[in-house]
């Protein structure tokens, strides 16, 4: 019995060392085919500040002129889909790379004034807003960037994480922005991404309550 678990312990050692091998050999692949400089600015409207992508300088969010833009606060931050502005509040997402090189989505709420970060929900993103005006956000939410079906590190990392790579459901969760406040939430036991907008961003809150009541 004994041996048996060394072999077994020993087998899921190897897998994924040579995961890790695969994962790293193939990133370094698509950078040496690709010669071209990475170089986005993407202004936040109704601020000053901007999210940089860059292979040259940090990524991150920078404020001012992009000739002359200063960074202000460091992250793999995304300016897409429901990044919402309230007053002083950012929400966005923000994209945090392991040491494993996994890519992990998080939802992060950032005062445009002190520039301090509040992490809201880990293995979540802001999908956009529904027809009433609330941000919808999926937590348990798998990037396919981390090919979850086949990496061994990914399945990995979900064990100490609230991600059931053997579930396809996710929590749908609705915010309203001007108070941070969660006004409803409910399960999608069959999320896919092609219905997304018709089931969610299309409809009201009120409907999508009512549907979920019936």
């Amino acid at each position: 019995m004994g041996n048996a678990k060394f072999t077994t312990n020993s087998l899921m050692i190897i897998v994924i060392i040579f995961s890790a091998i695969l994962f790293f050999f193939t990133i370094t692949m698509v950078e040496m085919v690709n010669p071209y400089g990475q170089n986005e600015y993407m202004k936040i409207e109704g601020t000053d500040l901007a999210v940089k992508h860059s292979s040259i300088d940090p990524n991150g969010l920078y404020r001012g002129p992009e000739s002359t833009a200063q960074l202000v606060l460091e992250g793999n931050f995304g300016n897409d889909w429901g990044t919402t502005l309230s007053g002083t509040d950012l929400y966005l997402n923000e994209y945090a790379i392991t040491s494993l090189g996994l890519i992990i989505p998080e939802v992060v709420k950032v005062d445009t004034e002190t520039l301090e970060k509040e992490v809201l929900y880990k293995d979540a993103i802001i999908r956009g807003k529904c027809a009433s005006g609330e941000m919808v956000l999926l937590t348990g939410y798998v990037m396919p960037t981390n090919y979850p079906k086949t990496n061994s590190l990914y399945k990995f990392y979900t064990m100490s994480s609230d991600v059931d790579l053997d579930d396809t459901a996710v929590t749908v969760i609705f915010m309203e922005p001007e108070t941070g406040e969660v006004v409803f939430s409910l399960e999608d036991k069959a999320y896919v991404e092609k219905t997304f907008q018709k089931k969610y961003e299309d409809r009201t809150l009120d409907e999508i309550r009512g549907e979920a009541a019936a």
